[in-house]
Parts: structure tokens; sequence; C-alpha cells
């Protein structure tokens, strides 16, 4: 997830609230920089939790934000009886996202190659009678 220059909480203006449970998101903040990460989790799934985004700003990656964030949500899903917790990430993460999760003893269940093209969009032109 990526965390705009102006925060956390600008990321999260942007989200649609309706589908969104406010009690299963959490914002990580350090003593002088204020807000830094946040996590987003679901457990509509019906036998496991899900972390549906975690973000952090570039400034604060690499000091164990990310990693309390997931040890957090480990808790609260266990908490719920959710023996399993599941995310999407892009392997090629460069920020580091893979390391992290497997880190934190997750592993990979499968992987999705998703495949796309940039086409040239081009102005409409206008017909003169």
């Amino acid at each position: 997830m990526w965390v705009p220059p102006d925060g956390v909480r600008g990321r999260l203006a942007d989200i649609d609230g309706a589908r969104l449970d406010w009690s299963l998101v959490w914002i990580a903040s350090l003593a002088g920089e204020g807000d830094v990460a946040v996590v987003l989790t679901r457990h509509d799934r019906e036998a496991m939790g899900w972390i549906r985004n975690l973000g952090v700003r570039e400034r604060a990656r690499g000091r164990g934000v990310a990693g309390h964030l997931l040890r957090h949500v480990f808790g609260v899903c266990a908490a719920r009886g959710r023996d399993t917790i599941g995310l999407g990430v892009d392997t090629r993460n460069a920020s580091g996202a893979l390391s992290l999760y497997e880190a934190h003893g997750m592993t990979p269940h499968y992987a999705v190659d998703t495949w796309e093209v940039t086409l040239p969009v081009t102005a409409p032109t206008t017909r003169t009678p």
C-alpha cells in the first residue's frame, strides 16, 4: 500500500468507508514523526483473517513498525478464533514486503501472474460538417 507524503490519514480518506470495518484499522505513529503506517484487515471470510493493506511511509521503513502491526493483527485474529491469516503481495515489490512476511512466519499459499498491456490513448477527432 502506497502511503502518500501527506500521510496515512490522507490515504485513509481515499478508501471506500462503506466497505471498511473501522474497528479493524490500526495506525502506527512514531514520536516526532506522527502517523507513519497503517494496516487494514477484514474478518468477513469464513475461515481466515485477511490483511487488506499494510503500508509504511518510506522514511519509517526498516524500524520494525510493519512487524509490530503484523503481530498486532495476528493477535486480533487469534482472539477472534482465526488460526489462518492471509494477504496478497507483489512478490517483486521493491519495499521488502516479501521478506517482512517471511520473517513473521508467513509462507506462499499460491501465486498468480497478472498480465497487462499499456495502449496509447489518442484524443478523439472531431468531424467538421
